[in-house]
């Protein structure tokens, strides 16, 4: 991520981290924020993620058809959103904690619904 892209995101430090730290998780099980830990499953569909190298992660989602946009294609929003999980879960699986601070989306074909999709999330640059 670097300003010159669609993301851009700050890492800072939180105390999340130690506990995310201390949690066990399977490979490919996906960390859940607050809401989606009280419901027991991520509500944007995120179905596992893991780190494929150093700064690199796979995510994959399933878009629900309470999502759906267009007949049988995610809404935009989803597809922002998921954009947007991903990369705040590329920071998290590498030890810190971010927000984001510009997402900005080139929609280049539409995102079914109901189906697999596999976001690969990448560090291209750090700053602070």
């Amino acid at each position: 991520m670097n300003d010159d892209d669609s993301a851009g995101a700050r890492a800072v430090s939180h105390p999340l981290i130690r506990q995310l730290e201390t949690q066990r998780r399977r490979e490919g099980e996906v960390f859940l924020c607050g809401a989606c830990r009280r419901l027991g499953y991520c509500r944007i569909g995120m179905q596992d993620e893991r780190v494929v190298e150093p700064g690199v992660t796979s995510s994959r989602f399933v878009c629900s058809a309470e999502n759906e946009g267009g007949r049988r294609v995610a809404h935009g929003g989803w597809t922002a959103m998921a954009f947007d999980e991903a990369l705040g879960h590329l920071v998290l699986l590498h030890g810190g904690m971010s927000v984001t601070a510009r997402l900005t989306v080139e929609f280049l074909r539409p995102v079914p619904i109901e189906r697999e999709v596999e976001i690969i999330a990448r560090v291209d640059s750090a700053e602070g």
